[in-house]
């Protein structure tokens, strides 16, 4: 049950400008790291020097502010790590090799596979509303969410901006203010479930419903997927069916309170059906498109379609 209520009054807050890059944080793991997209990052089989893995308790008390950024090198060679990766562990079934040799560009300067055959994500599960436990299978209970990644300066109030563009008959560019008087506020409470096996009850959120921005922008039939926009080149992606659920917003509060910068403030998008990397922080805005195109980290290795409930981790 969702309740509709006016825009909140804004609150704007000093801040610096634009993250020029994505920050890497070295943790105590080997080869784990923390990125700028607000997740946690393990080449595939990392852990520490005595062989254990991150515990849930490990996360919610890792301090970011201790960690030491990684150098340029350092950054190269974890990316280089989660391809090999993915390319010698993870191999896609037979119905989904057929993918362009063609490259395209990414913020950080690496060539990835294009991605526009890749399978279309796909709402059968979801929707198929089976009995299914509230904690997904292979997730621990926290009370508190941890902080898995950072971004030192986000944009303020006053420089940030929103847009719609693509698949639409009318695209839009907004600020913060206009934002919040152009589509009523939504309260919800919800659960996250990150892909890094945390999961965290009750969570209250307002913001924005997908579905409000629709109303506005019109989507045309050739609308499938949405891509989530966000600061430093960061994406993700999914179903545009997905996003007509009443739960699917761009967050501006969490608690009542503005949303922290922490946890992708002053906006961020979430999808609470999927694993938490789909709920794209530090928000810039949406595009709409015919031809699906996985974000950061499913051009890595993980879940295109990224349901918990399957453990639908990795692809």
């Amino acid at each position: 049950m969702t309740e509709k209520t006016n825009p909140p009054p804004t609150n704007p807050s000093p801040g610096k400008g634009l993250m020029q890059r994505r920050k890497f944080l070295k943790t105590a793991w080997g080869g784990a790291v923390i990125f700028g997209s607000g997740l946690i990052g393990f080449p595939f089989g990392a852990c520490s020097s005595d062989g254990s893995k991150p515990t849930p308790k490990d996360l919610q008390d890792l301090d970011l502010d201790a960690l030491p950024e990684m150098n340029d090198q350092e950054i190269a060679d974890f990316i280089d790590q989660v391809d090999l990766a993915a390319a010698d562990v993870i191999t896609p079934p037979e119905d989904v090799m057929d993918l362009s040799d063609s490259e395209v560009s990414s913020p950080d300067a690496q060539d990835l596979t294009d991605q526009s055959d890749a399978p279309e994500i796909s709402d059968e599960m979801s929707e198929a509303d089976v009995e299914k436990p509230r904690l997904p299978p292979g997730q621990h209970l926290l009370e508190v969410m941890p902080v898995l990644g950072s971004n030192a300066d986000p944009r303020t109030l006053e420089e940030w901006r929103f847009t719609v563009t693509g698949e639409v008959e009318n695209p839009l560019d907004l600020s913060w203010d206009e934002f919040n008087e152009m589509f009523p506020m939504t309260d919800i409470v919800c659960d996250v479930h990150c892909v890094t096996t945390w999961t965290v009850f009750d969570t209250e959120r307002r913001g924005v419903l997908l579905s409000d921005i629709y109303a506005v922008v019109n989507p045309t039939n050739k609308a499938k997927f949405v891509i989530f926009e966000s600061e430093n080149g960061y994406s993700s992606n999914m179903d545009i069916e997905e996003t007509w659920k009443p739960n699917v917003m761009i967050n501006t509060q969490l608690f009542g309170e503005p949303l922290p910068k922490k946890y992708g403030g002053p906006a961020r998008a979430l999808i609470p059906d999927r694993y938490y990397y789909k709920s794209a922080k530090w928000i810039t805005g949406i595009r709409l498109v015919e031809i699906d195109e996985p974000g950061f980290w499913e051009t890595r290795g993980y879940s295109n379609t990224a349901y918990p409930w399957e453990e639908d981790r990795y692809s």
